[in-house]
This record gives C-alpha cells, structure tokens and sequence, in this order.
C-alpha cells in the first residue's frame, strides 16, 4: 500500500473580490478529500513551505461566471412566460380585428 499523496492547491478570485482557497488530496486513483476556505497569508506561506505551489484562478480570465441563484433564474422564467402570453394575447386580438374591418370598407 503506497504512502504518498497528491496535493492540488488552487486559489479562486471571483468578480466580487472574494476568494476561496481549494485543497483537494488524492492518493492517485481517486480523490479523497477536499478542503474550502478563505485564504490568508499564514495559510499560503505554510504551504509553500512545504512545497505545495498554489494556482490562482481569477474568474472571467480563467474561469466563468457562477450559475444566478434560483430566484434570479425564477424571475427570469417568470418575465419570459409573462411575455409569450402577452405576445399570444395580442396575436389572438389582432386576428379577431381583421372581419371587422374587412366589413367596415367595402
């Protein structure tokens, strides 16, 4: 049974200015354990002291956007419904104007 690890660091920097450290170990087959938390200083240093280099990611360079809440994408589904019956609505009064004024001009 192998002893030895592997380590991945990766430093997280969203759009909003917060950040997020991310430890993932794995004994090479699979991953096992995961660790998230806010970085500092001490928490950095430590890990290049022990030779464990940490990447930063920064998003919109490196990586995307996150997914809206589920209000937003709530409201949004919302707004595009409420439209398609309004645009539904106007089509089916517009189509029951047309006799009318086909009637009215001779």
């Amino acid at each position: 049974m192998s002893t030895s690890k592997i380590i991945r660091c990766q430093v997280f920097q969203f759009s909003n200015g917060t950040k997020e450290l991310w430890i993932a170990a794995s004994d090479g087959s699979r991953r096992y354990s995961q660790f998230i938390a806010p970085p500092d200083q001490s928490t950095l240093a430590l890990l290049a002291d022990h030779g464990i280099a940490c990447q930063t990611l920064v998003q919109g360079r490196d990586f995307g956007f996150r997914d809206p809440n589920r209000w937003v994408a709530l409201l949004g589904i919302l707004i595009l419904v409420t439209g398609a019956a309004g645009m539904l609505r106007w089509a089916w009064k517009k189509e029951s104007m047309f006799p009318a004024l086909e009637t009215a001009n001779p």
